[in-house]
């Protein structure tokens, strides 16, 4: 819910919201890894198992390369003049990650930098239904 609401708090109107979902094996080599190593990391979600990997885009306002590192850390609000105007705690994140990661999984950040929207990826492991 953080993700779509963050999407939508810095997106302006007539800018565009994307939300996908699909069943993908692994995860991306260029994905970082959590620092220190969640408990759950042996659940291992580089070894190919069956993720579900959700992604929310935007054509928002965009995130600097520099402050990527530091989206998920608490109480952490960007500087950027296009943000000072949305109140927040800086919570959201933080606990969007340790939620993500207690349930095995990883999420991460990737945007083009500033006005250039951004994308939110959470892979979580995957367990298909038995018929």
């Amino acid at each position: 819910f953080n993700l779509l609401s963050n999407a939508v708090k810095f997106t302006p109107g007539g800018g565009r919201i994307s939300i996908t979902a699909r069943q993908v094996s692994g995860l991306p080599s260029s994905v970082p890894r959590p620092e220190p190593a969640p408990a759950t990391e042996d659940r291992g979600p580089e070894t190919g198992e069956a993720r579900l990997e959700i992604k929310v885009s935007d054509t928002g306002i965009g995130i600097k390369a520099e402050d990527l590192p530091r989206l998920f850390q608490q109480f952490v609000q960007l500087e950027a003049s296009a943000t000072k105007h949305h109140e927040g705690t800086g919570l959201g994140l933080a606990l969007a990650k340790r939620l993500v990661e207690l349930h095995g999984g990883r999420i991460w950040a990737e945007s083009e930098g500033e006005g250039q929207g951004s994308t939110f990826t959470v892979v979580l492991p995957f367990t298909q239904p038995s018929q």
